[in-house]
């Protein structure tokens, strides 16, 4: 169970870092945030593929330990 939750939190914390990275090239880009759909539909298409990627590299934390 412990292992589901580190994947969540793994998980979260890129898609995290992933959201505010994207919305730093907006402002700089763009000079303005804007709402789009595509970007939302994208994410979530992003994030199963962010959840796999969680357990190798929870897998290789494992091994460092």
């Amino acid at each position: 169970m412990v292992k589901f939750y580190i994947k969540l939190m793994l998980t979260s914390l890129i898609v995290f870092c992933y959201s505010i990275t994207w919305i730093a090239l907006e402002a700089i880009i763009y000079h303005s945030i804007a709402f789009r759909l595509v970007d939302d539909i994208m994410m979530l298409l992003f994030i199963p593929i962010i959840w796999l990627a969680s357990d190798k590299i929870y897998r290789n934390l494992c091994k460092e330990v």
